[in-house]
């Protein structure tokens, strides 16, 4: 299993990460951008672990700790000597862990916001519900993965649920009235399959509902 190369585009060529924190938000979204281009996410989200027993796969478990190793001399050439000298012996996910903790004050305001994107979020009738979904998705994976907001499936569903148009009425009313209970993930996929009727002054074409053009 070969060691992954890290495209780091601008991330090297951006601002540094200050030592004050004042920049964290700007640094760790270009952070996360730069990982998920290259399919590293999950070295700053999920931790290591401890060795594998030597009957597992072992060699796999290596590669995933070098790229990790990669990932963090990526962060520290990108962060101010201060904080580079204090991290040098830290991995990328307690690093990130850690950053957050110390600079809360600025992710209690990503927070807020981002959760209120979540909520204030509508669906158009003129556009599709597969790229609607993709963006709620979206916008609940970054609450609560990057930013450690912790909410129930029920609350997810609800803003999605509150997020539809019009047309989808019979659609909310019988997940309600149904009361079965899912997670968010089970919920946005069964919602994908659903097809409505349009509602009046409406037409659907192989995209989605529109309205009819006057």
């Amino acid at each position: 299993m070969a060691l992954p190369e890290i495209d780091t585009g601008s991330f090297m060529r951006d601002e540094a990460l200050k030592a004050d924190g004042s920049n964290f938000i700007g640094w760790y979204e270009w952070l996360r951008t730069m990982l998920e281009r290259n399919g590293l996410l999950h070295v700053i989200r999920e931790p290591l672990g401890d060795e594998p027993e030597p009957y597992d796969d072992l060699e796999e478990f290596r590669v995933h700790q070098d790229t990790a190793s990669v990932v963090q001399w990526t962060m520290l050439f990108s962060m101010d000597a201060d904080l580079r000298e204090r991290f040098r012996h830290t991995d990328a996910y307690e690093t990130v862990d850690e950053l957050k903790t110390e600079f809360d004050d600025q992710v209690r305001m990503v927070k807020y916001e981002c959760l209120d994107k979540f909520l204030s979020c509508k669906m158009e009738e003129n556009t599709c519900l597969e790229s609607h979904l993709r963006l709620m998705h979206r916008i609940h994976e970054e609450l609560t993965v990057d930013w450690d907001y912790w909410m129930t499936d029920q609350f997810a569903i609800d803003g999605v649920l509150r997020s539809l148009p019009p047309s989808y009425k019979e659609v909310v009313r019988g997940y309600v009235m149904g009361g079965i209970t899912r997670t968010f993930h089970q919920f946005v996929s069964q919602l994908r399959t659903v097809k409505v009727e349009p509602i009046a002054g409406e037409i659907i074409d192989e995209t989605g509902i529109f309205d009819i053009p006057l």
